[in-house]
């Protein structure tokens, strides 16, 4: 509610009672006003205001009260303590009158210009309140619609239904709205032509969810071309358009279409159910089935080092179950916890797949990892561990060199890399040099195109002007029938008898009336249309023979030969430089490819997961992290990518994943994480370890959460038990 009397002092809203005492409107207005200021005067006024409004209303109620309890946050807590129950009112008390004693608080006072000073709040506002306290707002309920109906067959797979669920996520958010993200692009050039397509590359180090293949538009000068993602590395983004726009592209907008992940992940789910992508369907089942027992396997070799007790005895139950779930609240190490695996993973010859729902999540372990590893690790030294995406962890930053594909290609590739630079700079050059010629060879282009056009549209509006005199002549002629058929009619009527015996029947003259009506009608409404596209023609072809001239004018005194013999020159140098670069990139994209081959440990985020999933193959071990924020289907189908062991890991007391939707059917199907799914909602789960000594938290906060979040299963670490301040609770209900 606006407050129109915000910047009046409280001599002024006195005077303003004074003179509106019989007006409910304005003492409404100067009620609300008070609600907000806390000084004696105020709380004088604000109790006069609300029983005079009291007495025009006929209401007796006591709004002294009311004053007191409404204008806090927090209603006092009632217990059975009735020393610290006054206490705290005595306390709330003087903090509204802006007398009480908190930490450094300022009373107010009505001549003051400041407010009061809350950067030190009163202790009153400084308690943690347990969970229970009274005149907290409900766990928020979204009311999801029941309308939608999904089509899923009786006996549909899983992946059936997930696909249905998907397709009406993508509709629902289409229909919505939710639609598109836009990005500008700036000076993009032309680096290849293949048949009708050309691609352009652009500078571009934007967060954007694009991948190689995303079909796109771009919008150049209010033009809408279709295209496609051809990469995005080492900030240039390269987009291939289906129609040549220019040498050059100065300035577009990148238009994306916002549902392309969950596009992308119903195409990769319905070739995994026709095997054209291979995973393994029953493992994945057996991750989130509810009642399935932990199947056990032989138990990875591995020395834990610098892992407590619960973390080490975690680390057995993952390395010997083929499906398990890894409970991990905050601080009690999950990420040290998964680097041990993985390396015992790796040091056994196994190939891991770790993956998350976020970069900073994927980051966090492969860190944990590569400080656990010398760089003269085979697994550092040889490129063995492999980041797919772009690095969000700063200090992570530190080790690409050894675990981005552009870092290990650059240490294998020192040479190519640097007479790729050079060849780019060349191109560059020549591009500039040969900038003019090209403008000018364009122009000349465009001259032949639009005068062969022009000579069209002439013949066009010539033929159109003669097809209207042929058509408007049969108009007339067909009106000049029906016109004498009509006076044969007239005669016809007029005549007597026995005449009318030797003369044609009025409805053989009415027939031929109708026909020629008829004929007119349609040879009229042919010249009209004629005459408007004569019309259109001669527009366009005006537009044109304008245009042409301008262009003539423009390019009056050049040489076209001299400039193509110029083009030529040009070409025969910058052709070699285009070839020689096209074969270092694909020296680079074979060495590519042999890095993605040749790793052992792949870390890269759920989509960038699924979406290459082809080029990835499969892991023995697939570690899906932050796994309760993960989408269902997602989730699912990377945990059939695993041979051996799929670990699920997170906390599902925290954030489930983000599903878009208001209908109850989507949620039902995709809406809740793998955790809830798979029936792992406590440590008592047989395929569940839970990490239960935190090493982050006081001990007075830890047993704040560790019972209302966790069964008070979570616990202290003993180095993590030292004396701090106490922190006071407000006393439950």
């Amino acid at each position: 509610m606006p407050r129109p009397h915000l910047s009046k002092p409280i001599d002024a809203l006195e005077h303003l009672f004074a003179q509106h005492q019989d007006d409910p409107a304005m003492l409404g207005e100067l009620l609300h006003e008070l609600d907000h200021r806390s000084t004696d005067r105020a709380a004088r006024l604000h109790e006069r205001t609300a029983s005079r409004l009291a007495q025009l209303s006929g209401d007796s109620r006591d709004v002294h009260s009311d004053r007191q309890t409404n204008t806090v946050n927090d209603e006092p807590v009632e217990t059975g303590d009735k020393t610290e129950a006054t206490s705290e009112s005595a306390e709330r008390e003087r903090v509204h009158q802006g007398t009480g004693n908190g930490r450094g608080h300022r009373p107010s006072s009505d001549d003051d210009p400041l407010p009061p000073d809350d950067r030190h709040l009163p202790d009153i506002f400084c308690r943690i309140a347990r969970p229970g306290v009274a005149g907290r707002p409900d766990a928020f309920q979204p009311n999801l619609a029941t309308d939608l109906i999904l089509n899923i067959p009786a006996n549909a797979t899983r992946i059936q239904r997930f696909v249905a669920a998907l397709e009406a996520l993508v509709l629902e958010m289409r229909r919505d709205g939710s639609g598109q993200k836009r990005h500008e692009l700036e000076n993009g050039r032309l680096v290849d032509r293949s048949g009708q397509r050309c691609i352009y590359a652009f500078p571009f180090v934007e967060e954007a969810t694009l991948f190689e293949d995303a079909e796109v538009e771009v919008e150049i000068e209010g033009r809408r071309l279709k295209g496609n993602i051809v990469s995005i590395s080492e900030g240039k983004l390269l987009i291939a358009l289906d129609v040549e726009a220019d040498g050059s592209i100065r300035r577009c907008v990148l238009i994306v279409d916002n549902t392309i992940l969950l596009v992308a992940l119903k195409e990769r789910l319905e070739h995994a159910h026709r095997g054209e992508i291979s995973i393994d369907i029953a493992a994945a089942d057996a991750v989130i089935d509810k009642g399935t027992l932990p199947r056990t396997l032989d138990t990875m070799a591995h020395a834990p080092t610098g892992l407590d007790t619960a973390q080490t005895a975690a680390l057995q139950y993952l390395a010997s179950h083929a499906a398990s779930f890894l409970w991990g609240p905050p601080g009690t190490g999950k990420t040290r916890t998964l680097s041990a695996l993985v390396q015992a993973a790796f040091d056994g010859g196994k190939r891991i797949l770790i993956c998350s729902n976020t970069n900073k999540a994927v980051d966090q372990v492969l860190l944990a990892i590569c400080k656990r590893l010398p760089q003269n690790h085979p697994a550092m030294d040889e490129g063995r561990i492999l980041r797919l995406g772009d690095i969000a962890l700063t200090e992570l930053e530190n080790y690409s060199a050894f675990v981005t594909a552009q870092g290990i290609l650059g240490r294998r590739s020192r040479d190519l890399k640097q007479r790729q630079a050079e060849i780019e700079r060349e191109i560059t050059r020549l591009d500039a040099e040969f900038k003019t010629t090209s403008h000018l060879l364009e122009r000349f282009t465009e001259l032949d195109q639009k005068s062969e056009f022009l000579s069209k549209l002439r013949t066009e509006a010539d033929t159109l002007a003669s097809r209207g005199k042929v058509t408007v002549a049969a108009r007339d002629r067909a009106e000049q029938a029906a016109a004498e058929y009509r006076k044969e009619l007239d005669r016809v009527r007029a005549s007597g008898f026995i005449r009318r015996t030797f003369m044609r029947s009025e409805e053989a003259i009415k027939r031929d009336i109708s026909r020629s009506d008829r004929e007119a009608a349609e040879q009229k409404q042919a010249a009209e249309q004629i005459l408007s596209d004569f019309r259109n023609a001669r527009i366009q072809r005006d537009q044109l023979a304008s245009r042409v001239e301008q262009l003539n004018h423009e390019l009056r005194g050049c040489d076209r030969k001299q400039l193509e013999r110029t083009k030529a020159s040009f070409d025969a140098r910058r052709d070699p430089l285009v070839a020689e670069l096209q074969e270092i990139a694909k020296k680079l994209a074979d060495l590519e490819a042999a890095i993605l081959r040749d790793a052992k440990v792949i870390g890269a985020t759920v989509a960038k997961s699924y979406l290459r999933a082809k080029d990835l193959g499969r892991f023995d071990l697939v570690i899906i992290d932050e796994a309760s924020m993960v989408l269902l289907p997602a989730l699912y189908f990377v945990a059939g990518l695993a041979k051996e062991r799929v670990v699920v890991s997170g906390d599902f007391r925290q954030l489930p994943p983000i599903v878009p939707s208001r209908q109850k059917a989507i949620h039902d199907e995709i809406g809740q994480d793998a955790f809830v799914v798979a029936g792992v909602t406590d440590r008592k789960n047989p395929r569940c370890t839970m990490l239960n000594l935190q090493h982050r938290m006081t001990e007075e906060i830890c047993r704040l959460i560790s019972k209302p979040m966790y069964e008070g299963e979570l616990q202290t670490s003993p180095e993590q038990r030292i004396q701090v301040r106490p922190v006071r609770l407000l006393a439950a209900p």
